[in-house]
């Protein structure tokens, strides 16, 4: 979780922050997604 916190504090601004942590957790479940198949 800090590591997450710590590359939301070092994006350009909130929005871009949103952006990259929504990918981050849709690539996360989509190898989640892979491993169980």
């Amino acid at each position: 979780a800090s590591a997450i916190a710590a590359h939301l504090a070092n994006t350009r601004s909130l929005e871009d922050g949103v952006r990259k942590g929504k990918l981050f957790v849709f690539e996360e479940l989509q190898q989640i997604r892979g491993t169980m198949k």
